[in-house]
């Protein structure tokens, strides 16, 4: 009816290199080291260590979030630009980064009205310490809106009394 309480005293010691905030992925699994430390138990019980655990660090994620942009339907797209966050320990992507910032999207000139994607890309991650995400707004960062038709009334001209004229017009 014992329980852990009665039965010990403290905790033991446990450390792993890998616990540091510095730990790189690419040296994952870190073994747990356990060693008794203060820990000491009843007279009714004996210490037995059993050190099997292993810490593992995984990647830091990079989120590629695509500027909103718009675009006239029949026009070009637009410039395309965004950011790139998620670096930690003071690490930006001068320095854990190699590659060209690049931000695109599969819509053109004649694509229909609505909204469109825009991914980031072109950024590779030194030592496996990140990984790349797309931010979720850049399902539908691209906005094409409809273009303006313009239709413009021809000059007409009747007698008075006669019957109507037929009326024309241009669209542009």
């Amino acid at each position: 009816g014992d329980t852990s309480a009665a039965g010990s005293s403290s905790t033991p010691s446990l450390n792993s290199s890998g616990a540091s905030a510095g730990a790189s992925v690419g040296g994952s699994p870190y073994a747990i080291d356990l060693s008794a430390g203060s820990f000491a138990v009843t007279d009714n019980y004996a210490l037995s260590l059993n050190g099997v655990g292993y810490l593992t660090v995984t990647p830091a994620f990079l989120v590629y979030t695509a500027n909103p942009a718009s675009q006239t339907y029949g026009s070009a797209t637009p410039v395309l630009s965004g950011t790139v966050t998620g670096f930690v320990l003071g690490e930006t992507q001068a320095t854990v980064t190699a590659g060209t910032l690049d931000f695109t999207n599969t819509a053109t000139a004649t694509s229909n009205v609505g909204s469109y994607g825009i991914n980031g890309s072109g950024l590779t991650a030194d030592h496996g310490n990140y990984v790349f995400v797309q931010a979720a707004s850049n399902a539908t960062a691209l906005t094409i809106n409809p273009a303006t038709l313009t239709y413009t009334a021809a000059k007409a001209s009747q007698t008075y009394g006669t019957n109507n004229t037929v009326f024309s017009g241009t669209v542009t």
